[in-house]
C-alpha cells in the first residue's frame, strides 16, 4: 500500500509521492477518483473544469477500475495487447532519460515522446511524472506543464481504448491544476492531450513530426493471426514482415526509421528477434541504422506478465545513416560503428527479480564495467561490451545478436572455435508441426486401439518423449478423455501430405520442443503427434545414435542451455528451436574442400568411441523396451518422470520392470556422457 494519501492539502511532491508509491495503475486510479469524489465542489467552485467534463472523467475512472471495459477483455487478445506493469514504464522510462542526458526546462527544449501504441497511456504517465519531478529537482515551481505536454504523442487502434487513455490523462492534469490553483490552462492542456492521443493504426499513420524518444510494449500478434490483407499490407512495407514473423518487429522498423540521429528507443517485447529466423532483417537493420546500447532480459521475473511472453527490454540509439536495406561489409561498418562512437558501451543484464534492477548499480555497471561490487545481487548475470568488440556477440547466421554470460560457456565457445556445427552437415532438419489452433481438428481423428492399422500412425504427446525412449505405451489425455493405445486416421488429416510423410518416415530422431532439457528420442516406429517437436534425420558424418547421445548429453545440455537462456515465465521450460539444434557442436571439422569430416582426437579412437556409444544406446532402446513391456502403468509411469523431470544424471533408485535395469540405465547413461566428453576433448578443468 502507498504511504501518502491525496487530500485537499496535498501538495505537487504530495501527488508524485502517491504515483511513486502506488503498487500498480489500478491503486493509483482509485486514488485519483477518490480524491474527484471527495472534492467535487472545489473542482467546479474553482473552475477547473466544466460540470460536463468532471462526470466525464468521473465515469472514465469508474470505468477503468471496473471488469466491463473492453480495454480489459476481448480487445487485449484482438489486438495483441499486454498492458505494462507500472514498474517497467518507470525502468524503460528512466533508461531511456538516462542515455539522453540532461534536459534543458529553461529553453523548453523538451524532447518529442511517441508511444506507437499507448493503449491507456501508462508509459506516458510515467513519463510525465517523470519530467514534473526532474524539472522540480531543477526548479522551486512546474512552468513547463504545457510544454511537456506538448511533446508527448500517443498512437492507439483501438477508439475505445484510445478514448479512455485520453480521459484518465486529463484527471491527472485536472488534478494537478486543482493543487496548483490555476483554471485558466486547464482548456489548453485538454486539447493538447486530444490532439496528441492519435487513434490510428500507427502501422499505417502518417507521422507529421520527428520523435526524438520513442517508449512503449507494442503488441505481439504472431503472423498466422493476421487477417490476411494485413497481412499482404505489411509484407508489401516493411523490410522485417519475414517469414512468419510477429507483428512487433515491425513497431521496430516504423520507429527506428521516425528517430533521428541521436533519437532513442525503449521498448519491452518477446526477446525472440534477437534470436528467430524471422528477426533476421530487423537485426540487420538495428545494426545498421543503431547502436544497440541495453539489453535487459527479464523473462524469469515470473511476477511481471500474465502470458508466456519472453520479456526483453531494449535501449537503441539511433545514428547518423540515411534509412538503408544493405551494407556493402558489415563488419567494415561495425568498425566505422566504433571510431565513430567510442564512447558507447552495451549492457546485457539477466535477472530473476525485476526488483533487483535498482538504477544506481546499473549506472554503475555503465561507468565501472570491470568493477566487481559487492552492490550487485549475485542473482544478476551481466556482461558489458564495448563498441570495440561488437563484431564478438555478433554471429554470422542471420545476424543474431549472441550473449553469453557464463564463464564456462566461454571456455567451451572457446573451445569449440574451430568445429564444424549441427548446421554445417548434410543433416536434415524438420521443425514446426501444426499449431495448438488445429488441436480440435487434430483430436477428432484420434482414436484407440493396441492393434496397428495401415491407414493410422500412433499418436503421441509430448509427455510421451523421454531421453532415449517413447513411451506410446502412456496414457495421454485429449479434450477431457484419456487414451491408453492413441491412433491417428490418416483419413482427413488436418496434416498435410508432406508432414506425413515425414511422420511415417522411420528411423529419425525426434526433439522436444519445450522442455528442461534437450531431449531426443529415436523413432523406429513412425509416430503422429501435434505441438511443437523438431524431426531429424541421419547425416553421413554419425549416425542417428551417436547424434541421439550428443543431443541427450550433459555437455550438450549445458552449453545449449546456458548459451539460449529464454525460459517461459513460470515452468522455466527453454524454448527449443532450429538455430539451438543448428548451432550443437559437431566433434570435430568438415573440410571446405574436401567435405570429409576430421575428428580432433586420433581417429581410431573416436572410431572406437563412435562404435561404443552405438552399442550402448541400442542396448538402452532394449532396456526400455523391457519397462515399456510391463503390465505395471504406475511403474512405467514413475520412470518416464523420473527420466523427464530430472534429467539423465538423476539417480534412479526405484525398481521397474525386471530386477536392476533401472541401475543398468542409470550406468549407461552415465558412461554415455563420459563418452561424449571424450568424443569432444574436453580439458577435465571444464568437465569438473
Amino acid at each position: 500500500m502507498s504511504i501518502i494519501t491525496l487530500n485537499s492539502n496535498s501538495t505537487l511532491h504530495d501527488l508524485i509521492s502517491f504515483y511513486e508509491n502506488s503498487i500498480d495503475f489500478i491503486h493509483f486510479y482509485r486514488g485519483i477518483l477518490d480524491f474527484y469524489l471527495k472534492n467535487r465542489e472545489r473542482f467546479l467552485r474553482n473552475q477547473i473544469m466544466e460540470p460536463l467534463e468532471f462526470h466525464r472523467i468521473v465515469t472514465s475512472l469508474t470505468d477503468f477500475l471496473s471488469n466491463t471495459h473492453p480495454s480489459n477483455q476481448e480487445g487485449n487478445r484482438k489486438f495483441g495487447r499486454y498492458f505494462t506493469p507500472k514498474s517497467i514504464c518507470r525502468f524503460i522510462n528512466q533508461r531511456v532519460l538516462y542515455q539522453q542526458g540532461k534536459i534543458d526546462f529553461s529553453e523548453g527544449k523538451v524532447p518529442i515522446i511517441l508511444d506507437p501504441s499507448a493503449g491507456l497511456g501508462y508509459f506516458l504517465v510515467d513519463m510525465l511524472f517523470l519530467l514534473i519531478k526532474i524539472e522540480l529537482k531543477e526548479k522551486t515551481s512546474l512552468t513547463s506543464l504545457q510544454t511537456i505536454l506538448s511533446s508527448m504523442f500517443g498512437c492507439e487502434i483501438d477508439d475505445q481504448t484510445n478514448t479512455q487513455g485520453r480521459t484518465l490523462f486529463r484527471s491527472i492534469i485536472g488534478l494537478i491544476f486543482l493543487i496548483r490553483n490555476c483554471t485558466t490552462d486547464f482548456i489548453i492542456c485538454s486539447k493538447i492531450i486530444s490532439q496528441n492521443f492519435i487513434h490510428q493504426d500507427f502501422l499505417k499513420a502518417e507521422i507529421p513530426f520527428t520523435p526524438q524518444i520513442v517508449i512503449g510494449n507494442p503488441p505481439y500478434v504472431r503472423v498466422h493471426k493476421l487477417e490476411s490483407t494485413y497481412n499482404s499490407y505489411l509484407r508489401s512495407h516493411f523490410l522485417s514482415a519475414k517469414y512468419d514473423f510477429d507483428i512487433y518487429v515491425c513497431f521496430f522498423e516504423k520507429c527506428i526509421k521516425l528517430l533521428p540521429k541521436g533519437g532513442l528507443l525503449g521498448f519491452i517485447t518477446p526477446e525472440k528477434y534477437l534470436l528467430r529466423k524471422y528477426g533476421g532483417k530487423l537485426r540487420l537493420l538495428m545494426l545498421i541504422h543503431c547502436v544497440p546500447l541495453e539489453f535487459i532480459d527479464i523473462s524469469r521475473c515470473s511476477d511481471l506478465f500474465e502470458v508466456f511472453t519472453y520479456p526483453l527490454i531494449t535501449i537503441l540509439r539511433k545514428i547518423a545513416f540515411a534509412f538503408e536495406t544493405k551494407v556493402p561489409d558489415l563488419l567494415e561498418h561495425l568498425n566505422r560503428l566504433s571510431r565513430d562512437n567510442p564512447n558507447d558501451t552495451l549492457i546485457f543484464i539477466r535477472t530473476s527479480q525485476f526488483s533487483y534492477l535498482d538504477q544506481n548499480w546499473i549506472h554503475r555497471l555503465l561507468d565501472f564495467p570491470n568493477d566487481p561490487s559487492d552492490s550487485i545481487p549475485n542473482t544478476i548475470e551481466w556482461k558489458v561490451f564495448t563498441n570495440q568488440n561488437y563484431n564478438k556477440f555478433l554471429s554470422n547466421e542471420g545476424y543474431r545478436f549472441n550473449f553469453i554470460l557464463n564463464p564456462v560457456v566461454d571456455e567451451l565457445e572457446a573451445h569449440f572455435h574451430d568445429f564444424s556445427r549441427f548446421r554445417d552437415t548434410d543433416l536434415l532438419l524438420f521443425s514446426g508441426t501444426p499449431r495448438s489452433k488445429y488441436y480440435h481438428q487434430v483430436i477428432k481423428n484420434v482414436f484407440e486401439d493396441k492393434k496397428e492399422h495401415n491407414n493410422a500412425l500412433k499418436f503421441i504427446m509430448s509427455k510421451n518423449v523421454a531421453p532415449y525412449c517413447i513411451f506410446w505405451e502412456l496414457p495421454v489425455g485429449l479434450d477431457g478423455q484419456e487414451y491408453l493405445f492413441p491412433q491417428y486416421k490418416l483419413k482427413n488429416s488436418v496434416f498435410s501430405p508432406s508432414l506425413i510423410s515425414n511422420f511415417q518416415s522411420a528411423p529419425k530422431l525426434i526433439l522436444k520442443a519445450n522442455s528442461r532439457n534437450l531431449t531426443a528420442a529415436i523413432d523406429r516406429v513412425g509416430y503422429s503427434f501435434m505441438g511443437g517437436y523438431g524431426l531429424i534425420w541421419g547425416s553421413k558424418f554419425l549416425n542417428l545414435e551417436v547424434i541421439c547421445a550428443i543431443i541427450n548429453s550433459d555437455l550438450v545440455n549445458y552449453y545449449i542451455t546456458k548459451k539460449f537462456q529464454s525460459y517461459m515465465v513460470n515452468s522455466h521450460f527453454l524454448s527449443i528451436n532450429s538455430i539451438m539444434v543448428k548451432d550443437i557442436p559437431l566433434p570435430g571439422r568438415i573440410d571446405s574442400t574436401t567435405g570429409k569430416f576430421e575428428p580432433l582426437i586420433a581417429q581410431k579412437e573416436f572410431d572406437e568411441i563412435i562404435d561404443r556409444i552405438t552399442r550402448i544406446v541400442a542396448n538402452l532402446e532394449k532396456e526400455f523396451q523391457i519397462v515399456k513391456s510391463t503390465e505395471n502403468k504406475e511403474e512405467q509411469i514413475k520412470l518416464k518422470q523420473l527420466l523427464y523431470e530430472s534429467q539423465l544424471n538423476t539417480k534412479i533408485n526405484t525398481q521397474t520392470g525386471k530386477k536392476g535395469v533401472n541401475l543398468l540405465i542409470q550406468s549407461q547413461i552415465k558412461k554415455l556422457n563420459e563418452l561424449v566428453f571424450e568424443l569432444y576433448n574436453i580439458p577435465k578443468s571444464i568437465v569438473q
